[in-house]
């Protein structure tokens, strides 16, 4: 995520926060507890059966709605279950009863065997996808569809 965020302008750049608890951040992303179970599941939408296979976490969202926008990468433990992985915060995402403010678009990237990037806000989403695929030009766009 720090990659991918170093890459906007500071024009480009939004009101953003990431991470938690004594990895809270300003102003970019951080490290997010494996160990934080709800914060995974209601901030970065993984379901709780997925949990388990995530070896660390990193995230970046909007200070003010994160709704707006949310973003996070997932080193996982078994890269064998990767398109799984995303395809469950996939449905997470789709089915999820959202409140104040309705993400627009849903972006899942699966980076080299191990990582999976995910990003779910307003539009534009084009701008991160393209600085993810800027830092990451193997990334592989697993998902990029309307929420909804």
């Amino acid at each position: 995520m720090k990659k991918i965020w170093s890459l906007f302008s500071e024009d480009e750049k939004f009101f953003a926060a990431g991470g938690e608890g004594e990895n809270a951040v300003d102003d970019g992303p951080g490290s997010f507890g494996v160990d934080n179970a709800e914060g995974l599941t209601f901030q970065l939408m993984v379901p709780a059966e997925q949990i388990a296979n995530i070896q660390e976490a990193a995230s970046l969202m909007h200070a003010m709605n994160t709704n707006t926008f949310t973003g996070a990468s997932f080193r996982l433990k078994d890269t064998g279950k990767a398109e799984s992985f995303a395809s469950a915060v996939r449905d997470a995402v789709q089915n999820n009863q959202w409140m104040c403010g309705y993400p627009d678009r849903l972006l899942i990237a699966q980076i080299g065997g191990e990582y999976i990037v995910s990003a779910f806000g307003k539009e534009p989403m084009s701008n991160f996808e393209a600085k993810l695929k800027q830092a990451y030009p193997n990334a592989k766009i697993l998902y990029n569809e309307a929420v909804g």
